[in-house]
């Protein structure tokens, strides 16, 4: 059974429910008549971005502690302090 738009609303408006209590924290005031029509599609890319961008920044942040030598049992900070100067010395020019 599909939800009409009349529904969706209905169901805004209730927030005893979990759905209610979801649409009152994440969406505007007065959602759908205070959005255009094109907010919810940009809303959900928007989101999507957003999540790309945090897995993004954790890869990154993961691989530079990898690079530096944390995590690995055989590295001892010494080493792994030392690993860090001179890469970063070699790559700044």
């Amino acid at each position: 059974m599909t939800k009409t738009y009349k529904n969706i609303v209905k169901d805004f408006d209730q927030p005893r429910s979990l759905k209610g209590l979801i649409c009152k924290v994440f969406l505007p005031k007065d959602y759908p008549n205070s959005v255009s029509e094109d907010y919810t599609t940009y809303q959900v890319w928007d989101s999507a971005q957003a999540l790309c961008s945090s897995v993004t920044g954790s890869l990154a942040i993961n691989s530079v502690f990898k690079g530096i030598g944390v995590g690995d049992s055989s590295a001892s900070s010494l080493s792994a302090t030392s690993n860090w100067i001179i890469r970063d010395g070699i790559d700044r020019r």
